[in-house]
């Protein structure tokens, strides 16, 4: 199966759910995020990344890393990675299902306000 690097602890049982599938999972053991270099690195080992939106992707990152094929930014937003670089290397994101979901969200929040006002 695929190496999976997490750029921090994250809850729940994401990394059981991934390890029983298969994967190979690595967090990093740090409080600060991985600096710039190390962080390349770890793209350029993985399958997929799992980022935090203090996790700068750099062009140059994705360049270097022919394996990676998904980035998946833990935050709401996305300047940290360039979609468009992403795309263009073959790497896909959760960008397009973020849009959804926050305009889904958006659209039933405007609904409640609109019963509360009416």
């Amino acid at each position: 199966m695929g190496h999976v690097f997490i750029s921090r602890a994250v809850p729940g049982r994401a990394l059981d759910l991934l390890t029983a599938a298969g994967h190979s999972v690595e967090t990093w053991p740090g409080d600060l995020p991985p600096p710039p270099e190390t962080l390349g690195a770890k793209l350029a080992a993985a399958h997929v990344a799992f980022t935090t939106v203090v996790d700068f992707v750099s062009t140059g990152m994705l360049a270097a890393a022919p394996r990676l094929k998904i980035v998946a930014n833990m935050a709401v937003g996305y300047d940290n990675v360039d979609p468009v670089a992403a795309a263009g290397m073959g790497i896909s994101d959760e960008m397009p299902l973020l849009k959804r979901a926050v305009a889904s969200l958006g659209r039933r929040r405007a609904c409640e306000v609109r019963r509360l006002l009416m």
